[in-house]
């Protein structure tokens, strides 16, 4: 960061409920939710953010257990109780010691409301936490138990460095450090080779454990519900997942020649949990993928690291629900000039993308001409993906050549992307604009900070298809930060329907930044940069803005990015961190 920036909030303390003292949310996908018992009202329901679905399990001792992927610190759990209002749950909430499931809260819940209520204890490390249901009390008594909704909150286990959103750690836990996971308390079935063989074998249920090893010419293929997991360093040159409930977890990928295989992790499905891998193949066209034929639903792709492959990290053709979140995404270039190279692109409804990070994608470094971007979804000439109710949140795009998020309509005038919300992001790029939103219906834009303006304009909203415009915007509480150009493009007011408190900063310290960062192809990339999660911190701080927070005066704005009350007064909420 340029020295420009002025008065850092690094010592800042924060607040009750605020979300550094909450941590952050690790509620993982769909497809790590299981339990003992259900009727027709699934488990997978309870992550669903949809308060009128449910879990509901008979008997006392019913459980519904959330898979956390890997040893996480875990400090509170919020319930939303079905028929909260006139019932009171009766339960406990237990997490895995490694050997046995532990107690960390007994009690009840209040009985005075449907929505999320907290139940906090003393920190716990644990891969795996559930709900042990004993019935409820109330609405006379009954032995159901049922939840609408779930949240766990915490942060990286020790073995990680910390939570992104304290600036006080000095690495947060993003991606793999590329050396598996060590666990073998629940492994049913030890690979000393090739680990095919030993998928093949296996039933479902069963844990197979990988010992260290080089298979880099080896393809592994899982096609059932097996947990599949490198006790160490294990290379291999790809991995297909399809079927039902697969996890692979802590593998090495690096391909092999140009586009063969193209995609390092290639999946289809549903329920499948793809955690703690290291992609690095500088020939995967696709670091992971879903199959764009038949791509999956309610699957979990967590804490992989995607560094030095030759176009994109992960790629979404289509599908649902599927959960994206704290991996480490860097240094991607591309040697043969063929294509562009983005963090992400995203097709498909219902898709989480949070916690990520996304940094140091330079145009300059391979050949060719290549967009740089974070994310981006769009419209082929020659076929139709749509792409809707997608959250992209909390997550930090740093040092970026082109654009923080792209979204175009642009083969019929048709809204086939639509509905996105785009929120509590940290967004540094250094295109024609930071966001640019072409013929989209209705989008949410709120509580990120922005910096950009180098070549063009921070946001762009404008048509990219005859008879459709963009139209439905809601820019609320955002901080947009400008080298020097525009902060909107001609017209690009237009499409707001609501322009809710927005602080607009000039800082021509971010076209030295750029310069910098785009003149300087070669510099080494580290893999975390600690400074990324204080800088913008003292970015946010120009303009003296602790005294303009923006009071919830938009419709459903009473939260902010992390559940918490919607900071007021002298105060404002911006990015994964929170000010005043």
């Amino acid at each position: 960061m340029a020295a420009a920036v002025i008065a850092a909030l690094a010592a800042t303390p924060a607040g009750p409920g605020t979300a550094r003292a909450a941590g952050a949310q690790i509620t993982p996908g769909a497809g790590a939710i299981t339990a003992s018992t259900s009727d027709e009202n699934e488990p997978a329901n309870v992550v669903d953010h949809d308060y009128t679905t449910r879990w509901s399990g008979e008997g006392d001792g019913a459980w519904l257990q959330l898979d956390l992927g890997s040893v996480m610190t875990v400090s509170h759990i919020k319930l939303a109780v079905y028929k909260g209002t006139t019932r009171q749950n009766v339960f406990e909430l237990q997490y895995w010691d490694g050997s046995r499931w532990v107690t960390a809260y007994d009690g009840e819940s209040s009985g005075t409301t449907t929505g999320l209520e907290s139940f906090g204890f003393d920190p716990v490390q644990t891969s795996r936490v559930r709900y042990l249901g004993h019935g409820y009390t109330g609405d006379g008594e009954g032995d159901w138990n049922s939840l609408t909704e779930v949240e766990v909150w915490g942060g990286p286990g020790d073995g990680d460095p910390g939570d992104p959103g304290d600036p006080g750690d000095p690495e947060p836990g993003y991606g793999t450090d590329g050396n598996g996971n060590p666990r073998t308390d629940d492994c049913t079935e030890f690979a000393d080779s090739d680990p095919q063989q030993a998928v093949d074998d296996a039933s479902p249920g069963d844990v197979i454990c990988v010992r260290p090893g080089d298979h880099r010419d080896s393809t592994l293929t899982v096609d059932k519900a097996v947990t599949v997991r490198a006790n160490g360093v294990v290379t291999l040159r790809n991995i297909v997942i399809s079927g039902t409930g697969a996890v692979v977890d802590g593998f090495t990928i690096v391909g092999d020649a140009l586009d063969d295989p193209s995609t390092g992790i290639k999946f289809s499905g549903s329920g499948h949990r793809i955690i703690n891998n290291m992609i690095r193949g500088k020939h995967i066209h696709y670091a992971i993928a879903c199959d764009p034929e038949n791509c999956a639903s309610d699957v979990l792709i967590s804490r992989n690291t995607v560094t030095r492959t030759n176009n994109f990290g992960v790629v979404l053709w289509g599908g649902d629900n599927i959960v994206v979140e704290w991996n480490n995404i860097y240094d991607l270039w591309s040697d043969d000039g063929n294509d562009d190279v983005d963090g992400m692109r995203v097709w498909g409804n219902g898709h989480i993308i949070r916690n990520n990070y996304i940094h140091d994608l330079n145009v300059n470094k391979g050949e060719g001409e290549p967009h740089a971007d974070c994310l981006q979804t769009y419209q082929h000439s020659s076929e139709t993906r749509e792409s809707s109710d997608v959250l992209v949140e909390n997550n930090y795009c740093v040092r970026v050549s082109g654009q923080c998020l792209i979204l175009q309509n642009g083969r019929r005038p048709v809204p086939d992307i639509r509905d996105f919300t785009y929120r509590g992001n940290v967004c540094e790029s250094f295109g024609s604009q930071n966001i640019e939103l072409g013929s989209i219906a209705g989008s949410t834009i709120e509580n990120n900070i922005l910096l950009g303006g180098v070549d063009g304009h921070v946001v762009t909203f404008h048509s990219t298809v005859d008879g459709l415009e963009t139209t439905g915007v809601r820019m609320r509480n955002n901080i947009l930060v400008t080298a020097g150009g525009s902060v909107y493009a001609s017209g690009s007011r237009d499409a707001l329907i609501d322009d809710t408190r927005n602080i607009q900063l000039t800082d021509e310290s971010i076209h030295d930044d750029w310069q910098e960062f785009e003149n300087n192809p070669d510099a080494p990339v580290p893999a975390i940069n600690p400074d990324d999660f204080t800088a913008f911190r003292d970015r946010a701080d120009l303009g003296a803005v602790l005294d303009r927070g923006a009071p919830p005066t938009s419709p459903d704005f009473t939260e902010d990015v992390d559940g918490a009350a919607r900071v007021q007064g002298a105060a404002i909420d911006i990015g994964p961190f929170e000010l005043g």
